[in-house]
Order: C-alpha cells, then sequence, then structure tokens
C-alpha cells in the first residue's frame, strides 16, 4: 500500500488492480484508431458490439485474466495496462523492475512480430520490380539466388581477410537508437 501512495503522491499512474480502466481504455483505442462506433472496437476485440457497449458505460467490468490478455493483445497493449503480470516469456532474464522505455520496446516488438508477414509484403511491394524468393514476399539480388537448389552440406563458410570492417557496429554511438533499451552491454551489444 505504501508504494502505491509513493507512486500516487510522485505522479505515477498505476493500472487499477481490477481492471476498472477497461472503458477508459476503450474510449481512448477507438480515438487513437479512428472507430467510431462499438460494433468496430467489438471486431478488434472479437466480442459482442452490447458487450463494448457496457464495458465503455462501466454498466459491465472483466474480471477474467485470460479475456483481459486477450484484450491487451487485441489492442497490442502491455497485460500491465489492466493491472495484470506479465506473461513469464515477457519478463527480463534479468528479472529486472520494466521501466517505461522497456515495456515500450516489448511492445513495439511484440506489434512488429505479430505483423511481419504484413510488414514484409508491405516492403516488398516498395520495390519497382523485385526478384522475389519463391514461394515468400521476401525480396532478393538476382545474383545472390544459385542457378539449382544447393546441398546444406557444401556450403563452406570463410572469413576474408581484407574485408573492410563494418561502417556501424555493436558498440558505436550510431546503433544506440537500434538496440534494445534498458539492456547494460554485453559481449554480444556493446555500449
Amino acid at each position: 500500500m505504501a508504494d502505491a501512495v509513493r507512486a500516487q503522491r510522485a505522479g505515477v499512474r498505476r493500472a487499477p488492480r481490477d481492471a476498472s480502466n477497461l472503458g477508459a481504455v476503450i474510449q481512448a483505442y477507438m480515438r487513437a484508431h479512428g472507430l467510431a462506433t462499438h460494433s468496430e472496437m467489438a471486431a478488434v476485440l472479437g466480442v459482442d458490439r452490447t458487450l463494448v457497449s457496457k464495458y465503455v458505460s462501466g454498466a459491465r467490468r472483466c474480471h477474467d485474466v485470460t479475456q483481459l490478455r486477450r484484450f491487451a493483445e487485441a489492442m497490442d497493449l502491455l497485460p500491465e495496462t489492466f493491472g495484470l503480470l506479465p506473461e513469464p516469456d515477457d519478463v527480463s532474464s534479468a528479472g529486472e523492475a520494466p521501466t517505461g522505455e522497456a515495456d515500450h520496446w516489448r511492445l513495439v516488438r511484440r506489434t512488429l512480430n505479430r505483423n511481419r508477414s504484413e510488414l514484409t509484403a508491405a516492403a516488398a511491394s516498395l520495390y519497382w520490380d523485385p526478384e522475389r524468393i519463391e514461394g515468400t514476399a521476401c525480396i532478393t539480388v538476382p545474383t545472390w539466388m544459385p542457378a539449382a537448389p544447393v546441398e546444406l552440406g557444401a556450403v563452406e563458410l570463410s572469413w576474408l581477410s581484407d574485408a573492410e570492417p563494418p561502417v556501424v557496429r555493436g558498440d558505436d554511438r550510431v546503433s544506440a537508437p537500434c538496440r534494445p533499451p534498458g539492456r547494460p552491454p554485453t559481449d554480444r551489444i556493446r555500449a
């Protein structure tokens, strides 16, 4: 309780434990995504229009954790929005308390991963006359494609001793905006 009081005094807003903010979240989502009717929102959430109306008016609350997780996923929100703990695979392996920046990164990553196929197709459509890898939306350069299938065992990788160093490395300040926030430098990612 003391933590909640300190957070309130510091101006930190936390999701209510009973998900009583569901109606406000739905309304904010509708405004942000240009949804004019409860029917449109119901299609996003996968529920009946009347249920959306009841959530928005406050006539009904949702206490079902599974349903709240579905709503959060459908709206690309973190479960914490409704006072839920993150899924175990969403929690940092270092056991760190999530920060606003880390939460945002997780949300962006989850949204991009969920829409990877559509994003790939959209990016590929931006190219004038792309060469596509057969059976995929992936684009390639014709010189990268072998004339016939290659046995995996026949592939040999080796280092080029005279190769130029990369323009951007993980330890450059240039790559800082591209690296996940809130992570300390490691052997793979140096700050």
